[in-house]
């Protein structure tokens, strides 16, 4: 019986041996999962807060409108520059954890409790990098749709502000905080159901591309992204309705906005999200099945 446990014993030191033979010829990959990794997980913490902030600045609107007040409006104009502070650090602090983690579970090794066989059980399904890329692989979904949520709500109005304070420098008329805080506001009432639309769209494409071959990231991208532009546009049209009876084509200008932003940000969007995913997916579907995502 002691010889037996003696045997084991050696084949326990042999697999072990094994095990930290392939980790070492694995090195290589493991840099670039786990920047994959960790940029995932950064994406989904800055989305979050991106959308969270982009909710508050909505909400807040909607009291500036009621109260008309321009502190309230000043402070819906420092949320929206907040927001992408926020973000880049939430993103930034999410990132370094991510890369700590998976390097302690890259460097993990199966351990030995002097129970033969379960130790050689567990070395037998011992993989840290598989179980790495396969963790990643599962972030593909909210990596994609909270970005691109935040992404939609913030970028519009970030490029107003910008284009406002570039005409306001050249004209010699600085923009304040409460004035944009007013361009807010009215963007909420007029144009609000054009950003949930356009919001509601991105999220849906972005859960569609989990169950989409790599090969078919960029199919047809060019016409989605012209329909949703297309059907945010139409959205944004439906406040002129009630407008329209009097034949003033001014009621037309918040849908022209809308089409003019849309068409500065979301082709680039959409292309630059099935680029990257296209590279992601090459660095973690390295033998490694493909696999249903929720």
């Amino acid at each position: 019986m002691t010889e037996g446990y003696r045997s084991l014993d050696a084949v326990v030191d042999e697999r072990i041996a094994r095990f930290r033979a392939r980790r070492a010829e694995e090195r290589p990959a493991d840099d670039a999962v786990r920047c994959v990794f960790a940029r995932r997980k950064a994406r989904i913490a800055a989305g979050k807060v991106g959308t969270g902030a982009a909710l508050c600045v909505f909400l807040g609107s909607l009291g500036f409108v009621e109260r008309m007040d321009r502190d309230r409006g000043a402070m819906n104009t420092y949320i929206l520059a907040g927001a992408w502070v926020a973000l880049a650090i939430v993103g930034g602090l999410a990132w370094g954890l991510a890369q700590r983690r998976a390097r302690l579970d890259l460097r993990r090794e199966p351990a030995v409790t002097g129970d033969a066989h379960a130790d050689l059980a567990r070395i037998d399904i011992a993989d840290p990098l598989a179980d790495l890329r396969l963790e990643g692989s599962m972030l593909e979904a909210r990596s994609t749709a909270l970005p691109l949520a935040a992404a939609s709500l913030l970028l519009p109005l970030t490029l107003h502000g910008l284009v406002a304070m570039v005409v306001g420098w050249a004209i010699g008329t600085p923009l304040t905080a409460a004035d944009f805080g007013g361009w807010i506001a009215a963007s909420t009432f007029l144009v609000g159901l054009a950003h949930l639309a356009l919001l509601v769209q991105v999220v849906l494409w972005a859960h569609s591309l989990p169950q989409r071959d790599t090969s078919q990231l960029r199919q047809n991208i060019h016409a989605t992204w012209a329909r949703i532009l297309g059907v945010t546009t139409a959205v944004a049209l439906v406040p002129a309705v009630g407008f329209a009876a009097d034949g003033n084509l001014m009621v037309l200008l918040p849908a022209a906005l809308v089409l003019a932003t849309g068409a500065a940000f979301v082709p680039l969007l959409f292309l630059h999200t099935a680029q990257r995913l296209e590279k992601e997916r090459a660095v973690l579907n390295h033998q490694l099945q493909p696999i249903e995502l929720p």
